[in-house]
This record gives C-alpha cells, structure tokens and sequence, in this order.
C-alpha cells in the first residue's frame, strides 16, 4: 500500500476530453488501526498520519456537493469502530442522500453504537466472519469474538432496517466450513446475504507474489487448490437452489482458476475498476487502486481530479493491468470484464 504523499500537478493536468460518469463506489479507508490481528492482513502494523476530522467532514462535503443520490459509500479501515468520528462521519455522508456501508469485525459494536449508527442513517452493515466459532476466533486471534458477533447481529436485525451482509474471507483453512457457515447465517433471514471474498496477499502491505508459496492461508498443493475448486462448486449449487449469496457465481469460477493458478493472471479483458470506484486512503490519498499510487488528496477538489488528464492517463495505464489484485478480483468484481473462465468446475 503506498502511504507516501501524492505529486500530482494543481490542475491535473487539465480536463479530459470524455470524462466518466461519477464513480458508482467510494471506499473511505478512515483508520489502519484495528484492535485484531487477523491471519489475512497486516493493517494494524501500518503506520500512517491519519489526517484530521476537519479534513475528512470537508472532502465528505466535497463528495456529498459532487455525488448523485444514493451512491455507495464504504467506511472501512482497519477498523473504522476505533476512529472516535467514525459515527459522525456516517451522519454526514447520510446527510447528502448518500448510501452509507460500514466494515466491521463486528467486536466493537455494543447496542450505544448500533442505536448511534441508526441514527446517523447508516444503511449497509457488513460484518467480517470466517468460519464458525472455533476458527472464526482463531484466524481473527480474537478469543470469543464469534458469539459476540452473533449476539449483536441479533440485535440489529431486530432493532435497524439495516441491510446486513455477512462477509467470509475463504483460504485454505476455513474453506470446508463456509456451506455449514452460510446454512447458519442464512437460517436468520434477517441477514440479508453472504457476500464472500477470497484471499489474497496480505491486506495492508504491498502485492508479493511470495506470499503463494509461503502463507499458510494458500493452498501448498494442486489437491488443496482442487479442494478449495470443489468448495467453491458447492457454494455456486447452493445459490443456485436459493442460499442468500450474493456474489455472482461467474467470481467463484474466477476464483476455482486464481486458487489453482493465482500467476496466470484474469481471464478477462482490460481492468475497468477506475471508471467506477474511488478509493481514499488512512493517510488522505486518494487513489483507484494500491499498485498504480495515488491520484491526489483528500484535499484535492475530488471531481477536478476524476475528471482531469491526470485520471485519464491512470486508467489508461491500469486498464492493460492484469494482476488478480483485492479490487477486481474482490471488492470491485466485474463480470463483464471478467468473465467465468471456461474451464472453471
């Protein structure tokens, strides 16, 4: 992740000639901090200058003036529960008619903090469980945190109107959970869906192809890869017979080919995530993805910026990328550019 400060000219280099619509997605990355320590991801060991509140309420301003009603809006970190404005940043953003998503593990929600996010007008609460109780509290080293969540998803579902996603990182070894997981989440139909992802080099450090031969959470063999293949073929049949999984069984089938071959790059044609998200960083750059940098700051008039040369010239160089990086091959999954690979069972 690159948290050094953006250079980019004060006028972007001018207007594009046919900017993009605005972006239909905006991740607002408020903190690295994180009171886990989770298997998959290093955040809490990246050290950033967070900018101010005062920044980040005046760039919310700027996107809130700049944005069309009901656009997507994330708040996520790290832990965003751990950033003392983080309910006042939601309030905000719900202000300007905006549809406000938090990410959650879900450990430091108390019933003061759901009945305050109810009334700052979240929308989306997306709650962070890999597996049930047992490996769940491992791979997130966070002793009883399972129960936790479960207990106070009881009390959003019958105290908000809240849309309540269930969010499972699959590896290696919690893959042959996730059916009983989605049968045990699912049976509460007020949890509106599953919405899984698959893992990938470690979240908060820069992309290293190492972490394929050396990560305990990726398979160490072509039968733990076909094993992860044929969870994933599960997972599809039980969408299929109506198991509320949101993900489109076109990513799983991408996913049957990273697991096996997670070198072999995408399938599908050039990379479209800059035409439709934005991304700002914990330490207020704003950028479309971590491997190109940054495209300017939070401080930035943000729409100058989208819709500037500058951008333009990003996209362009991120469109011929091919890795199968978090955005494309999770978050920001497209299937009309990535298609089911043909080979994909």
């Amino acid at each position: 992740m690159d948290t050094g400060a953006a250079i980019v000219p004060v006028d972007f280099l001018g207007r594009a000639p046919a900017p993009p619509d605005p972006p239909s997605f905006v991740n607002l990355s408020i903190t690295m901090r994180c009171n886990l320590r989770c298997h998959m991801c290093d955040c809490p060991n990246i050290k950033v200058s967070e900018p101010t509140p005062d920044r980040w309420l005046a760039f919310i301003d700027r996107l809130g003036d700049w944005l069309p009603t009901g656009t997507q809006v994330l708040v996520t970190g790290g832990e965003p529960m751990l950033h003392h404005r983080c309910v006042d940043f939601v309030e905000r953003l719900a202000s300007f008619g905006l549809k406000v998503a938090l990410n959650t593990n879900g450990t430091l929600l108390n019933v003061d903090k759901v009945e305050r996010l109810k009334d700052a007008g979240l929308s989306i609460l997306n709650v962070s469980v890999d597996g049930l109780a047992a490996t769940h509290d491992r791979l997130r080293n966070g002793p009883g945190s399972f129960q936790g969540i479960v207990d106070i998803l009881h009390y959003v579902g019958k105290h908000t109107d809240w849309t309540l996603h269930v969010v499972p990182v699959i590896n290696a070894q919690n893959h042959r959970e996730m059916p009983e997981v989605v049968r045990f989440f699912t049976a509460d139909p007020r949890i509106k869906a599953m919405h899984f992802q698959s893992v990938i080099p470690t979240m908060g450090k820069p992309w290293d192809d190492g972490f394929f031969d050396r990560d305990a959470l990726w398979p160490k063999s072509s039968d733990e890869a076909e094993a992860i293949a044929a969870t994933l073929e599960t997972l599809k049949e039980m969408k299929r017979d109506g198991a509320h999984i949101d993900n489109p069984e076109a990513q799983f089938s991408v996913w049957q080919r990273y697991f096996r071959n997670p070198r072999n790059g995408l399938t599908g044609n050039e990379c479209r995530v800059a035409y439709g998200s934005l991304i700002a960083q914990s330490n207020g750059d704003l950028t479309f993805c971590d491997v190109f940098g940054p495209v300017g700051t939070i401080d930035d008039d943000v729409r100058a910026m989208w819709e500037s040369t500058f951008a333009q010239n990003r996209r362009d160089d991120m469109s011929r990328c091919n890795l199968p990086c978090n955005y494309r091959v999770n978050c920001c999954f497209d299937e009309s550019t990535d298609p089911a690979p043909a080979d994909a069972t």
